[in-house]
């Protein structure tokens, strides 16, 4: 998935146990200005490390939240820089009555990476795929 229409800035998960977990989550940003400065390419899509599975479990009412402060390595920022972020997720699973394969918005949230990612807050919109295996 993309989001605001920078095709650097992705969130990925994938949900298990049962509908009460994120099992696998990834995101990814372009850097921001700050990073450039330090050395940083502008094409150089920061991964943002998370533990997996996600702690905390999908409420009953479908949502989920995470808080940490995390530190990107030489690897992550695709450079010879390490940044350390505060980093905060909020995710709220949607429930459609009809679920249409990469159409239905299965999930909506935020994330925000601020002394990374070149957005304050990204808000995101995830698609069903069933395509994806099964935990």
């Amino acid at each position: 998935m993309t989001a605001e229409g920078n095709p650097m800035n992705a969130v990925e998960l994938i949900v298990g146990d049962n509908g009460t977990r994120v099992t696998e989550y990834g995101a990814a940003c372009a850097p921001n200005a700050a990073l450039v400065a330090q050395g940083v390419m502008p094409t150089a899509q920061q991964y943002i490390p998370l533990p997996q599975p996600l702690p905390g479990r999908i409420s009953p009412g479908g949502s989920i939240s995470y808080s940490a402060t995390l530190t990107l390595t030489p690897d992550d920022t695709q450079s010879n820089v390490s940044v350390t972020t505060p980093f905060t997720l909020t995710l709220h699973f949607l429930r459609p009555k009809v679920l249409i394969a990469k159409k239905t918005i299965a999930a909506v949230g935020t994330v925000s990476a601020p002394n990374v990612c070149a957005f304050n807050v990204l808000r995101f919109k995830l698609k069903w795929d069933p395509s994806v295996r099964r935990l």
